[in-house]
């Protein structure tokens, strides 16, 4: 199971300043308008800020208003001023995008708060930073003086260190390395046969992280594989130049692979076929 993570906003100080902002604020409901805006990114920030009710139903207005609790007028009219400054974009397949979150969003696991809460509960700094003595105890070197002694035989000893240091480091790769590398080689193998396949290239490290946290990867991937190969010969996918290809950060986030309908699968084989035939008449 994956571990649960906790997002926030990092709203800028000057965020009510933005002169996109003072404008909507100058609206008539633009309060409402700004809060419904704020309501938007929140939601959106655990999925690259990108919003759909499911991998199959995207939200409409009537939906969006029943969830942000907002007046479905204000509603119509805060996404068409949103969309005209480019703070809302609505993909062909209903999609929701939210580009500014992708900047705005942090997040930490339930792991690194206990951490952080122990730090605090010690009087720990975040660096573990102890204080420094204002005086030297008697009869140990001054800095100066070890600079020196260390400058003369720097030269001598630098070769025999650095032997050292590898030997020391083979021999806890030996004893730590092939656990670790066989979890991580695993993961990141499935990954980059998915990401060669996967025929829009955006944000490969938020990809990464969002395919490891796919639940029961080792069990769903060949399905993954399938399904994008599909979709990738799928009439969504291909035409006006891939430009309603999803990013694949939100593929995985909203497990888009479970969406590949009959009309896909024989599309797919219709193109297969097709291909196998003009290569064999080359041939």
């Amino acid at each position: 199971m994956s571990e649960k993570r906790y997002y926030w906003l990092k709203l800028p100080k000057d965020f009510f300043k933005r002169h996109d902002i003072k404008y909507i604020m100058s609206l008539p409901e633009g309060e409402h308008i700004v809060l419904f805006y704020l309501q938007l990114m929140v939601e959106s920030i655990d999925h690259a800020g990108e919003l759909r009710f499911s991998p199959n139903i995207p939200y409409s207005e009537e939906m969006l208003a029943s969830v942000t609790d907002t007046d479905i007028d204000i509603v119509t009219t805060a996404l068409k001023e949103l969309k005209k400054l480019e703070l809302v974009k609505v993909s062909e397949d209903g999609t929701i995008i939210l580009e500014k979150v992708k900047t705005m969003t942090g997040y930490e696991t339930k792991w690194a708060e206990k951490k952080r809460a122990y730090r605090d509960k010690k009087g720990q700094s975040e660096d573990n930073v102890l204080d420094m003595s204002s005086k030297c105890p008697q009869g140990v070197p001054t800095l100066s003086d070890k600079s020196k002694s260390k400058s003369k035989s720097k030269s001598k000893s630098k070769s025999k260190s650095k032997n050292t240091i590898l030997a020391l480091d083979d021999e806890k790769s030996a004893e730590v390395s092939p656990i670790v590398e066989k979890v991580l080689s695993e993961e990141e193998t499935m990954f980059e046969q998915f990401w060669s396949i996967y025929p829009k290239k955006v944000d490969k490290k938020g990809s990464l992280r969002a395919f490891k946290n796919i639940p029961k990867l080792k069990e769903v991937f060949p399905g993954i594989i399938k399904a994008l190969e599909i979709q990738k010969e799928s009439t969504q996918w291909t035409k006006d130049h891939g430009q309603y290809i999803p990013n694949p950060t939100t593929y995985i986030h909203q497990e888009r692979w479970l969406t590949v309908s009959e009309t896909d699968e024989v599309q797919a084989k219709i193109n297969d076929t097709v291909k196998q035939n003009y290569e064999a008449f080359l041939l």
